[in-house]
């Protein structure tokens, strides 16, 4: 017989046998070696017995390394569970009422672990909690062996917090719900802070003064009002998916397909040019435009902005022209 220490001890061994004795009997773990040296974990009974007028301690011995073992592995697996950022509860699928958790699920919703198993899921819930959709959930799981949502749990000092739960039912001794919880409050907050920031641009894009739009595909992907307005449309609507080279003159084509071809094959990334418009109504106008190669829904396209120059260049012309007046008035003036 050896000790858990590994160390042989007669002293240690009579010392048991003494108990049992005096108590009638005695329950201890022992590590005991096999014939060929091996050690194993064993439950050790003894118990005083008499035989006519002897009275003897009988030894009733059980292996238990297997128990040892699965012990062990308990022992991790409830450090590996404890030691998770993500919350972990394991529930009655029936009643829904807290069975373990892991520390996290104690830290994250401020009770204890006692107060928890005394608790069901919808004491923690901060959104509504039908039966109704409980039976969902649960005929969710049941065809797909897990489901996945998003809920709102409440802390126990009333603060409430976004979470995403995984849910799957597993079969042991009797079916239990594992839940994997997490707080997804930075997550939810990104969002908003995106979704406020492709708002206020959207915003910005919309109003703008200058005609601004997305070519992918050889299509218009995208405009904003002003470039519907630019062409003498009334809606965008008119314009999303029409080939973009019918809005340009005629003579003017060749040159503003070869400009978006060379953008969207990546030869000039960006590119500032002049050409004639043709616009609903079919009136011409000179536009400027300047476009430049890029990335809408992971794939090429061209993103620019257009403007209509005719204005412009009508006052450059005719400021052309008072020059040229001015000039000629004065030659003669100065040849009189």
């Amino acid at each position: 017989v050896q000790q858990a220490d590994g160390r042989t001890s007669i002293e240690k061994t009579q010392e048991m046998i003494a108990i049992a004795l005096r108590d009638g009997s005695h329950f201890f773990e022992w590590t005991h070696r096999r014939i060929d040296g091996t050690l194993f974990s064993a439950d050790v009974l003894l118990t005083r017995m008499k035989i006519g007028k002897e009275v003897l301690v009988q030894a009733s011995v059980r292996d238990i390394a297997e128990r040892k073992q699965a012990d062990k592995r308990l022992k991790l697996f409830r450090t590996l569970l404890d030691n998770a950022s993500d919350s972990i509860e394991v529930l009655d699928p029936v009643t829904l009422r807290f069975i373990d958790m892991n520390d996290s699920e104690c830290q994250n919703l401020g009770y204890s672990r006692d107060e928890l198993l005394s608790m069901r899921i919808p004491d923690i819930v901060a959104t509504s909690f039908s039966e109704d959709k409980h039976t969902a959930l649960n005929e969710e799981i049941r065809k797909n062996g897990r489901t996945r949502f998003e809920a709102v749990h409440r802390r126990k000092d009333g603060s409430t917090f976004p979470v995403e739960v995984s849910s799957m039912l597993i079969e042991l001794d009797q079916p239990y719900l594992l839940c994997i919880v997490r707080d997804i409050t930075e997550r939810k907050r990104s969002e908003m802070v995106l979704v406020e920031s492709e708002e206020r641009f959207r915003s910005l894009v919309e109003q703008s003064l200058a005609g601004i739009y997305i070519i992918q595909d050889g299509r218009l992907a995208y405009i904003n009002p002003h470039f519907a307005e630019i062409f003498g449309y009334a809606t965008t609507n008119e314009l999303i998916g029409i080939d973009p080279l019918t809005l340009v003159a005629e003579f003017d084509r060749d040159k503003v397909a070869n400009n978006l071809r060379s953008r969207v094959n990546g030869d000039t990334k960006d590119i500032n040019y002049t050409f004639t418009a043709k616009r609903k109504d079919g009136s011409l106008t000179a536009m400027g435009v300047h476009g430049t190669r890029a990335s809408h829904g992971g794939r090429p396209a061209v993103i620019g902005l257009i403007q209509d120059i005719s204005e412009k260049r009508r006052a450059d012309e005719q400021a052309d022209r008072h020059v040229k007046q001015l000039q000629g008035a004065f030659m003669i003036k100065v040849s009189g």
